[in-house]
């Protein structure tokens, strides 16, 4: 079965893989996706909202994080 997260990472693939075929970097690509992400982010929340969100996901993102309930 299919997940939010599958859908997404198998579209992010295939509009790279069609990026890099007609020879725009992959930066330029996904600085489109990220405002075209953002313009439909905001039509379900606040911009708040948002902004809060990517917080949390830019402090989360590189994984070495401790969550504080975990053990080491």
């Amino acid at each position: 079965m299919a997940s939010p997260y599958s859908i997404a990472k198998a579209s992010l693939a295939q509009a790279l893989s069609e990026a890099e075929a007609a020879d725009i970097e992959a930066p330029r690509l996904l600085k489109a996706f990220l405002q075209e992400l953002l313009a439909a982010y905001q039509q379900h929340h606040s911009v708040a909202d948002i902004r809060s969100e990517l917080e949390f996901e830019l402090e989360h993102m590189g994984g070495d994080t401790d969550i504080p309930f975990m053990r080491p």
